[in-house]
């Protein structure tokens, strides 16, 4: 069937004049994820947003999808995800915590730097309370994932229920695996549970690499103090679809943890000091390198503060 392509989603906002007609155009779901590779490439959480909340509102308004087309219902719900991992740094504590509790491996599967995105979320709550609160929730999402890894069950029942290899059950397996009083683990734990546990033996090479990503996340939100002290600017590593050659990769400059002291110190100033500190937000946006997600957080903190004075006037 030859479907007619009326809409130019080369503008964003056209999103929203998508129908029902069109969301059953297979075409249109090309177009789409490639606007959201395109999102990624440039760094623009704000267009990865807004495409994933133009996305929801469409499957919200247009139900009888889901019947009409089941698969491409479920590839749209796919693509929404997606872009909320890509923007993770603007979803609620709620969703963030879906993400990690029922999408872990979409993100994986999809080599988007999860590391990076949370690193942003914890230098703008960078107060302990908050960032420990977003952090502990995440750690309690993985514990409660139900994605499987692999096809086998884990062996070491000892009620003779079975242990499905959902990703709850592999990082229960991963701590017993090391004694108790340990109190911290890094990579040569990894490297030697992945070498010497029997159940990860019965993975496939693809599974494997699934799971040492799953618990090098886990490690890293469990232990963040040993990243703490160095800290560094990543710059924009665009997360592609597998298959496609990856770009957009800059330079690794200055100090990362000078913006999250800023920009706390932008949120909690008085409306007297509001314009200097605009001021030394934008400064400090000018070291980094262009595209890059640090300076995508503190130009959308700029963007954020300006609307707080234009709401004031």
């Amino acid at each position: 069937m030859i479907y007619p392509l009326d809409i130019n989603l080369e503008k964003l906002e056209n999103v929203s004049k998508i129908t029902l007609e069109d969301l059953s155009n297979p075409d249109i779901l090309d177009r789409l994820k490639m606007i959201a590779v395109e999102t990624d490439i440039r760094g623009s959480l704000n267009q990865a947003y807004y495409l994933s909340q133009e996305l929801i509102k469409l499957l919200s308004n247009n139900k009888d999808f889901a019947q009409i087309d089941p698969e491409l219902f479920k590839a749209y719900q796919r693509l929404i995800v997606y872009l909320k991992f890509l923007c993770l740094i603007s979803q609620p504590l709620n969703d963030i915590e879906d993400l990690f509790k029922k999408h872990l491996l979409l993100a994986i599967r999809e080599e988007i730097e999860l590391k990076v995105r949370l690193k942003l979320i914890f230098l703008i709550n960078s107060d302990e309370e908050t960032g420990d609160k977003i952090r502990l929730a995440i750690i309690k999402a993985l514990e409660a994932n139900e994605e499987k890894i692999g096809k086998e069950n884990l062996a070491g029942s000892v009620d003779g229920l079975p242990i499905y290899p959902y990703i709850k059950n592999w990082l229960r397996n991963y701590i017993s695996f090391f004694s108790a009083e340990k109190e911290e683990r890094g990579e040569l734990e990894q490297v030697t549970y992945l070498g010497q546990n029997q159940n990860v033996k019965q993975l496939s090479q693809g599974e494997k690499e699934i799971l040492t990503e799953v618990i090098k996340l886990y490690d890293y939100l469990c232990f963040p103090q040993e990243e703490r002290g160095e800290v560094k600017a990543t710059g924009h590593i665009a997360t592609m679809i597998p298959g496609r050659p990856r770009t957009g990769e800059t330079k690794q400059v200055g100090d990362i943890t000078k913006p999250a002291a800023v920009v706390k110190q932008a949120k909690s100033a008085g409306a007297g000091g509001i314009n200097k500190n605009l001021d030394e937000l934008k400064k400090l946006a000018a070291k980094y390198p262009s595209g890059s997600l640090e300076r995508k957080v503190v130009e959308e903190e700029i963007e954020r503060q300006k609307s707080g004075i234009r709401n004031k006037v």
